[in-house]
């Protein structure tokens, strides 16, 4: 048995209907996902770009403290300390690096002092998942010891208005 609608009257159709509603959710659902996992990858890219900044931040600092050292023992131990305390300053903890120092026989005006740091950076830990780990990063630098300091000359000495050979 139909009912019959009055002559004239307006038909309303149903504009939504419950079709397609877990499409829709699935949908949701792996968007969400996509913008969780973007997201996990952009911190993680960030945390190795801040600690490349830290890592470059402390090798600057070790060699403006070694090349202003009176000699090559006392320079690489206070550049150490000072390059630890410029990372633990930045938030990182100084255990987890390590620093290549200059050759301590090249010490002196005009010598090259090159020192190589390598620290850890820890990736985003996310609850229930495995852990991701650790990102090792390098920062190299080299810098030239001041050649009017008043130290025994080194073997790059140059005498005669120039300072250094080369």
């Amino acid at each position: 048995y139909r009912r019959r609608r009055p002559a004239g009257a307006i038909v309303r159709r149903r504009r939504w209907a419950d079709r397609g509603v877990v499409g829709g959710s699935d949908g949701l659902l792996a968007g969400v996902l996509v913008a969780l996992v973007g997201t996990l990858m952009i911190v993680n890219v960030w945390s190795v770009i801040a600690a490349r900044t830290d890592a470059d931040a402390a090798v600057r600092e070790y060699l403006r403290v070694y090349t202003r050292a009176d000699s090559a023992a006392a320079g690489s131990a206070e550049a150490d300390a000072a390059a630890r305390a410029s990372l633990v300053a930045s938030g990182r903890s100084d255990a987890a690096i390590s620093i290549t120092r200059p050759d301590a026989a090249a010490f002196g005006p005009c010598g090259l002092a090159h020192v190589s740091l390598r620290l850890r950076a820890p990736l985003v830990r996310v609850p229930g998942l495995a852990n991701l780990g650790w990102r090792t990063v390098t920062a190299d630098g080299a810098e030239v010891i001041d050649p009017w300091r008043a130290m025994d000359r080194g073997p790059a000495w140059r005498s005669g208005g120039v300072a250094c050979a080369g």
